[in-house]
This record gives C-alpha cells, structure tokens and sequence, in this order.
C-alpha cells in the first residue's frame, strides 16, 4: 500500500475526505460518542478551511465542548484529554473497519491539526465500507453497557483526589451522561466533580452544573443516596444550609448503612454549626467503613473544628495527608486550624502547599456565621484569604 500526503487539497480530495469523515463518524468507536464525533468534526473542517495551522487548545474548548471564555487549560485538561480519545479511537478504526479505507485521518501528537493521507488509485479497489453495518450491529455493546464502561473509567481517576484526576474523572461522567442520558449515577458523579472543584476554587462557576446533575440524578432516581448526598453538599456550597441538611439526611433514611451518605451528612452538619452531632455521624461512618479515605478525616477534622477542639482536628487533618499527601483540602483546613492556633509558621507552610496545587485555591463552605468568623481568621494568618 502506498500511501501519499497532500499539501493542498483539491475539490476531489475534499469530496474523499468527507466522505472518510462520514464513515468514520458512523463507525461503533465514534457513533456512541456525540463529544468525540463533534472533535474529529471541527478539526477536519477546519483544516480543509485553510485554518489547520491556527487550530488551539482554547479555540476547540469553547467551540466544541461549550467552555466559557475564561477557560483555563491547566485547571481544566479537556481539550489534552480527549485528543488522547481521539486518537486511541482513529488508531482502533484502522485497525478494524478502516484498515482498507482510502483516506487515512490522524491526529498526530503535539498537534491539534489532523494528518490526512490516501491510498494510490491501485489499492482503492478492495473496500469493506459495505461491511461496516452489519460488523457494528454484531459488535456494538449496548449503550447501558458502554456508559459504565465511562463510569468506572472515571471512578478509577476520581480516587486520586487531586485536581487534575477530578477533571479527568470529569470527563469520562460527561462521557457516560452522553452515551446514556437518563443514567442516574453518572449524573451524581457528575455533580460531586464540579462541586469538589467549585469547593475548592479550582474551576470558575462550577457550581451550576454540579446542581444541576445533582437534581437530575434525583428526579431520574428519586431513591438515589448518591445524588440526594451531593445535592445537599451543593447547597451547602450556595450556603443555603438548611436544604443541605435536609437533603443530607434524606440520603441517610434512603440507606441508614451508607458510610457515605454518613460522611456527606457530617460534613454539612459541621459546617452548619452542629459539631456535636456532626462527631457522632462521622465516627459512626468510619465504624462503616473501617478503611476510611482523607476524606472521611477531614470531615473528622472539621467535625472537632466546629466544638473548637482544634488539637483532635489537628490530628485529623494530620491522619488524612498521611493516608494520601495529594489530598488538598486536608493541607488547607490544617493551614486553617493551625493559622486559629496562631502557629503563623505551620499555617502558611501547609498552606503553600496547597497553593502550589492551586494558587487561587479558597475553598468557602462555612455556613454558620459564628464558626465562619473563626474560620476566616485561620485564613488570614494562613495566607489563605
């Protein structure tokens, strides 16, 4: 096979393209995937529209996956992500339907510009487009099956709790929602990485997305303690603490086993003034779950934040970064209790290290006034304000 580059494209070559574009776009790697369909879309036409050279990572965020303006490409990887899709999924179309096809399209790394070849006209003759219905009827997994697949995919990041493994688990929750809409635990996963980010400042405006998959993954399961957790933390974040509880409890009557739906309800409970009971719901979860995660000593930490015992939150803080170094928040809340202590030289080293994760990291949940006071001036001592 030989296979020949063109510098300028003909009128002929451009029919040849579209017609390689359409084939490819209704192929199984790409039809269950509306996002990846739309990206390989904008970048082959824009290419053939003499732009190829000027395509960027910030001009294919906003105008194929919908970022505002103020898009930042390291807080938010999504164009890097998906181009790495991209291109795992034009290699695997190769490899099977298209092997024979008579434009070869590719997206080589370090380049947002396709690379399009064709085949000399002796080795156009044997095609196999007329096969390629019938092997994606045979093959194709059911879209339930295929969201999952996204779902786990994006479990597996999620657990790395930093902000670049939250915006990656991001994307493939967006992907799952989009393969399967009414899919109600991709929805509440969904919802708890824009309201981690939002809590953390990582990424402008998140909140609005994160309530709204998390009332869709209540209406489209109304018994979901997932969905019924984050929403109550995303009302937590809009500081309307008495939708937070309600919604926090809700979840725990769904499931009164649910370590999870436990911790979610502690942490709001804290951050509302109700220390008391805050300690007994988390110290119950972590009997639940006994290899609890930083994020259940955090929530511990903040729960004796709130009875002003900052030593037991010291220590809980403490126990989180060493169960995992990468989990920010448990920096950031002992740079807190630390600047409350006034230990100005602890408070502002644990305090850069959250800030080299992050600069403008400023997370702000506290909604009781009296315990938001004091919280706010363990930030200022901490650099944190």
């Amino acid at each position: 096979m030989t296979l020949m580059s063109r510098v300028q494209f003909s009128e002929g070559d451009r029919m040849l393209i579209r017609e390689q574009l359409g084939r490819i776009l209704e192929s199984t790697p790409f039809v269950q995937s509306r996002r990846r369909q739309r990206f390989l879309e904008y970048v082959v036409h824009e290419t053939l529209a003499g732009r190829g050279e000027r395509l960027k990572g910030y001009s294919i965020a906003l105008e194929v996956f919908g970022r505002p303006e103020t898009f930042d490409p390291v807080a938010d990887p999504i164009v890097r992500i998906e181009a790495g899709r991209l291109r795992e999924k034009l290699r695997c179309y190769y490899d099977t339907y298209g092997w024979k096809d008579p434009v070869r399209i590719t997206l080589p790394r370090g380049t947002y510009k396709p690379r399009i070849v064709f085949r000399d006209a002796d080795s156009l003759a044997p095609r196999t487009v007329l096969m390629q219905p019938l092997m994606r009827e045979e093959n194709a997994q059911k879209p339930e099956a295929v969201a999952e697949d996204a779902l786990l995919t994006g479990l597996g990041r999620f657990w790395g709790y930093t902000r670049e493994a939250c915006a990656e688990a991001q994307h493939s929750f967006d992907e799952a929602v989009e393969i399967d809409p009414p899919y109600a635990p991709a929805h509440a996963w969904l919802a708890r990485t824009y309201v981690w980010q939002s809590c953390m400042n990582w990424v402008p405006f998140a909140i609005e997305p994160a309530l709204k998959h998390a009332r869709r993954a209540v209406e489209i399961d109304t018994r979901s303690v997932l969905g019924h957790s984050i929403l109550g933390k995303v009302w937590l974040d809009l500081k309307d603490g008495e939708s937070a509880v309600a919604e926090a409890a809700r979840a725990c009557a769904l499931d009164p086993n649910s370590a999870e739906a436990k911790l979610f309800f502690s942490f709001i409970l804290a951050a509302t003034g109700h220390g008391t009971e805050a300690l007994r719901t988390i110290k119950t979860a972590m009997l639940l779950q006994p290899h609890s995660s930083s994020y259940y000593y955090e929530t511990l930490g903040l729960s004796h934040f709130a009875l002003g015992d900052y030593d037991s939150a010291i220590a809980a803080f403490l126990r989180g970064i060493e169960i995992n170094p990468s989990y920010m928040p448990c920096h950031y809340e002992l740079a807190i209790t630390y600047g409350v202590r006034r230990q100005s030289e602890e408070a502002q080293a644990e305090a850069a290290i959250a800030k080299a994760d992050y600069p403008n990291v400023s997370a702000d949940f506290i909604v009781d006034a009296s315990l938001a006071a004091i919280y706010g001036r363990g930030k200022q001592v901490a650099g944190l304000a």
